[in-house]
């Protein structure tokens, strides 16, 4: 069982280079909820095969970066979004 306290970091990581149809997304906020923590620890009933684990399966993104070619109604530069599907990760 691994303990959270001394498995988990923070990392900050630069933007990602995208193709021309792609979207970068920049983490707002994610939070670590009990569950997340049953997860690191691998007693959550559910868990991916490692290294899949990760704190924070839900959190708000805002669009950081569109590709040249991207061009959706639904979507611009500064929107916010969520994760989708759930338990995705951020």
């Amino acid at each position: 069982m691994a303990r959270p306290n001394k498995v988990l970091r923070v990392a900050r990581l630069p933007p990602a280079e995208i193709g021309d149809h792609d979207v970068c997304v920049r983490m707002l906020v994610a939070p670590i909820n009990p569950s997340d923590l049953n997860h690191v620890e691998g007693v959550y009933p559910v868990c991916p095969p490692l290294p899949a684990t990760v704190a924070g399966y839900e959190g708000v993104g805002q669009d950081h970066a569109l590709g040249t070619a991207f061009d959706s109604p639904l979507l611009s530069l500064g929107d916010w979004v969520i994760p989708s599907p759930p338990s995705l990760g951020t």
